[in-house]
């Protein structure tokens, strides 16, 4: 045991010693780094409370492009940033509620605009944001030559361009209402109805939302000023989705593998 201790403290000391003698090349050089991105991501949306609203949600494909931004502080540390566009969002597939549009209330007795109704179809909710992420940088990995390893966290804030709410399937016998006494009402009448529908839901949504990010990546150098990315990150937000917390409380996750190309400058 004791000589696996030395040899980890020999290690380490070199690599610190690396390190140390790489700051001073590196304040002879550039120290901004510009570049583009690109990347495929599983967004979901996930919500704990139980609401029959924003319930049982899966994941989705989603993908996102951009510019990058890197401030090299020393060989050890480096700011990094974003701007980018980015597919979010999530489905659910079988028995979940919906209400009927006013005009068809009057068609069925004792049905009103509170009456729930829950059948088997699919939904699926398509988010578009501009994100922006602000992380810190820290090399665990240099070879002093073409390659780095490097850990990555910080906070991002996104805004929400477009929300689109996308329905489909055929309701079958199966298909029941809730009359506000919390029981599921067997309502067959409505079997054959196509749920096939594409609808705008920005007005539901809170446009804004903030979390945090964070992951591992690797940087390879193609030349002294250019530079291949591949990096692997989570993003976790905070805020609800909804504006209206009666439709719960969903928030807007995502596990991403990105690649990119910049240039120093």
């Amino acid at each position: 045991m004791k000589y696996f201790l030395v040899f980890l403290a020999l290690f380490f000391f070199a690599q610190t010693k690396a390190q140390l003698n790489s700051v001073a090349a590196t304040s002879k050089t550039t120290k901004h780094q510009i570049g583009i991105k690109t990347g495929v991501s599983i967004p979901n949306l996930s919500d704990n409370s139980g609401n029959i609203w924003s319930d049982n949600y899966t994941s989705t494909s989603g993908y996102n492009i951009g510019l990058t931004y890197e401030y090299h502080v020393s060989s050890l540390f480096s700011i990094y940033s974003e701007l980018y566009y980015i597919k979010n969002g999530g489905k659910r597939t079988g028995d979940q509620p919906f209400t009927l549009p006013t005009i068809a209330l009057s068609m069925f007795p004792g049905v009103t605009s509170n009456t729930i109704f829950f059948g088997n179809f699919r939904t699926e909710l398509d988010l578009r944001y501009i994100e922006m992420p602000l992380m810190l940088r820290a090399n665990i990995f240099r070879n002093n030559k073409d390659l780095r390893v490097y850990l990555q966290g910080g906070v991002f804030g996104g805004y929400l361009l477009q929300a689109t709410r996308k329905t489909a399937g055929i309701l079958d016998a199966t298909t029941t209402a809730d009359f506000g006494d919390g029981n599921k009402t067997p309502f067959p009448f409505l079997a054959g109805n196509d749920m096939s529908n594409s609808s705008d839901a920005l007005g539901e949504l809170n446009k804004w939302n903030f979390g945090l990010t964070g992951g591992l990546g690797l940087g390879y150098k193609l030349s002294k000023n250019d530079e291949l990315s591949l990096d692997a990150r989570v993003n976790y937000g905070f805020i609800g989705i909804t504006a209206n917390e009666t439709y719960g409380k969903a928030k807007v996750g995502a596990l991403g593998i990105n690649a990119g190309y910049s240039r120093c400058f």
